[in-house]
């Protein structure tokens, strides 16, 4: 297990990903019927970033919600901030904070993902159970 690991820990490094790597691969103004093979994989390789990075903080609180036994010392995840929302409409998010944010574009793609939809209104699980039940 220890192996598999280590194994995917240095894939992760091999292939890491900055702003300035999304802002040149993404097919961001292109339908999938428009795109060729290599911006249909970059496509798909971004968006299956941003699910990790999702999934990644998703799981961190539920750790720290464990460890501190406390609704207000647990953070909220980026789920609460994107529920509702399609992929397109996540991706643009991230677009736009490239743009106005191109200092930071030599940061890992991951930095970009949070620090993007950190921006947006957060919302009550509530809310999400509603909008998501509308998707």
């Amino acid at each position: 297990m220890k192996i598999i690991i280590l194994l995917g820990f240095i894939v992760s490094i091999s292939f890491s990903q900055t702003g300035n790597d999304f802002l040149k691969e993404y097919p961001i103004d292109k339908r999938m019927k428009e795109m060729s093979n290599t911006e249909f994989f970059n496509h798909k390789h971004y968006l299956s970033l941003i699910y990790s990075v999702k999934e990644d903080t998703l799981f961190t609180s539920k750790i720290l919600d464990k460890i501190a036994s406390s609704e207000k010392f647990l953070p909220k995840t980026l789920e609460y901030r994107t529920c509702g929302m399609s992929k397109k409409q996540e991706l643009r998010v991230i677009k736009k904070w490239c743009d106005e944010n191109p200092e930071s574009m030599n940061k890992s793609f991951s930095f970009i993902v949070i620090s993007s939809f950190m921006e947006l209104p957060l919302k009550t699980e509530e809310e999400c159970l509603e909008l998501n039940k509308k998707k």
